[in-house]
This record gives structure tokens, sequence and C-alpha cells, in this order.
């Protein structure tokens, strides 16, 4: 019984990685295709069609490069790969609380932390769950 707790659990998490990839992957792909329209969403304006190149390339990267390591660790039930997306949270969040510390929590800033650490805690989860091999 213990081993089928154990393997729901796997089932569990990797539906919610999944899931998280999906947004990820969203989001990624907004900031590719409308970086103006995703960057409003984030508090962020570009000065010019360098800050769109700067926009496309740099939140492209940093959500889809997550989401596919995320999406392999899911797939091959397999949980090294999850320490890219581990690492990349753990920088957003480290950014968010030294603003927190130089600038103060202003509105709208705590929204993005709390989803930060959702999906930190999903992927840290899902680490902890899934099998070394």
């Amino acid at each position: 019984q213990n081993r089928g707790a154990k393997r729901l659990m796997q089932i569990f998490i990797r539906l919610a990685i999944a899931a998280q990839v999906l947004f990820m992957l969203f989001v990624g792909t907004l900031f590719l295709l409308r970086p103006v329209e995703a960057a409003a969403n984030f508090a962020l304006a570009p000065l010019s069609l360098l800050g769109h190149a700067t926009l496309r390339a740099d939140m492209f990267g940093f959500f889809v490069s997550g989401a596919l390591f995320a999406l392999y660790a899911a797939w091959k039930s397999v949980r090294w790969p999850l320490l890219v997306p581990i690492v990349l949270l753990a920088c957003a969040i480290l950014g968010r609380l030294v603003s927190f510390m130089v600038d103060g929590v202003v509105p709208g800033s705590v929204e993005p932390i709390v989803a930060e650490i959702v999906m930190m805690l999903i992927v840290v989860t899902g680490f902890r769950t899934l099998p070394a091999r």
C-alpha cells in the first residue's frame, strides 16, 4: 500500500509540473510573439526595439528553458532536470526579496512572488518525489 501511495503522489506531482509547464510555455511564447503586451503584464515597458529584442530573448529564455527541463522531468519521471527551474525560480525569488528590502513592498509586488513560491514548491516537491534514475 505504501508503494501505491508513493506512485499516486508521483503521478499527482507530474501532473502539477505539467500544468506549470503549460503556464510557463504560454508566458514565454507571449514574450516571443507579443513582447509589449507580455511586458505590460509584468509592469515592464521596452524603451526601443532593442528592448523588444531583450524581452523576446531574456524573458522567453527564462520561461521556456525552465519549462522544457520541467517537462522532461515530468515526462520521463526523473528528478534531475528539475534543478534548472529550481535555480531559475530561486534567482527570481531572491531578486524579489532584494526589491522588497531596497524598494519596500509596493502595490502589485506580492502576487508575483507568491506565484514564484508556488511554482518553486511544485518543482521542489517533484525533485523530492520523483526517482533519481
